[in-house]
């Protein structure tokens, strides 16, 4: 029952910093 929680939270995590680096390459460009 930890686990479900703990993996939505790490998939939040890293689609987060997935938006914010195809930011940075839009900014970069």
């Amino acid at each position: 029952e930890l686990e479900d929680p703990l993996i939505l939270i790490h998939e939040k995590k890293i689609s987060s910093i997935n938006a914010v680096v195809k930011v940075l390459e839009l900014a970069v460009k």
